[in-house]
């Protein structure tokens, strides 16, 4: 997945979800469905909230604020950690990016 550092923190390019990808809750964590591969991805606590951001078209650094406030966190790790999980994401087919 693309990203750059800029004034020394990542930046990602936008994020946009497979089409064929279909999610679900269950006891608040969502599992994922690649329609095309039939591959399935189960997320924890975290991972499903950054679902449901990407999900409601937030893009990754707003996603990032909110984590920051919310996990009361170092942004710079929050930016690390968003990008690893993007970027796993990214390795299974599930998202996309674009400039």
């Amino acid at each position: 997945m693309q990203q750059e550092t800029i004034g020394g923190q990542l930046k990602r390019v936008n994020t946009i979800v497979h089409p064929s990808v279909v999610a679900t809750q269950i006891d608040g964590e969502a599992i994922l469905l690649h329609g095309d591969t039939g591959v399935f991805f189960g997320l924890n606590t975290l991972g499903t909230e950054i679902w449901r951001h990407l999900c409601s078209g937030l893009d990754y650094d707003t996603i990032v604020s909110i984590l920051v406030e919310e996990y009361n966190a170092e942004e710079y790790q929050i930016r690390v950690d968003v990008s690893e999980f993007l970027s796993t994401l990214e390795a299974r087919g599930l998202i996309s990016t674009s400039s």
